[in-house]
């Protein structure tokens, strides 16, 4: 009885083996169509003038805004916050340089988040993520009766945010 368990285990892992060995080979295959396929690009593009297989130049040391992702998560967070809850007193001109500061931290942490992830035109896409964010937001006022667009803040805004992103710009560049 055990001698038939056995052969029937072994054949069962030859089984096994056999199937895993060609898994493996497909594998391989896939791998090495892949390759000669980018092998056949870069030459191709190589000819053409753009030479894609010289990398990059790696920056040295850690790169700045470790945290930018979450901390601009949190900004969208409390920037949509301030849009859509309406203050029961009165704005004043603290509260709208405030609420507009939080666009300057959204340029900086935006700029940080796709610079981190080797953005190109990472100025160009943070500027616009925060005009769409400041349009969202001012149309969100208007279509809320019970909340009023205050003025400075708007015109603050804009300003805020060209600062913050070239803020970020500026500890990206000049950070070890």
């Amino acid at each position: 009885m055990n001698r038939q368990l056995r052969r029937v285990q072994s054949k069962q892992d030859r089984k096994t083996d056999r199937e895993k060995e060609k898994r493996r080979a497909a594998r391989r295959e896939r791998l090495s169509s892949i390759r000669r396929r980018r092998q056949r690009v870069r030459r191709k593009q190589g000819e053409e003038g753009t030479d894609i297989t010289t990398p990059r130049p790696k920056r040295k040391g850690k790169l700045p805004g470790r945290f930018s992702g979450v901390l601009m998560g949190l900004t969208v967070v409390f920037i949509i916050m301030q849009a859509v809850v309406a203050s029961p007193e009165p704005t004043t001109t603290i509260n709208s340089v405030l609420s507009a500061a939080f666009f300057l931290l959204f340029g900086y942490f935006v700029y940080l988040w796709l610079k981190r992830r080797e953005t190109d035109n990472a100025v160009v896409l943070s500027l616009l993520f925060g005009v769409l964010l400041a349009v969202g937001v001012t149309v969100a006022k208007n279509l809320s009766p019970a909340i009023a667009v205050d003025l400075l803040e708007l015109v603050l805004t804009l300003p805020l945010l060209v600062l913050g992103v070239f803020l970020g710009r500026l500890v990206f560049i000049h950070s070890p």
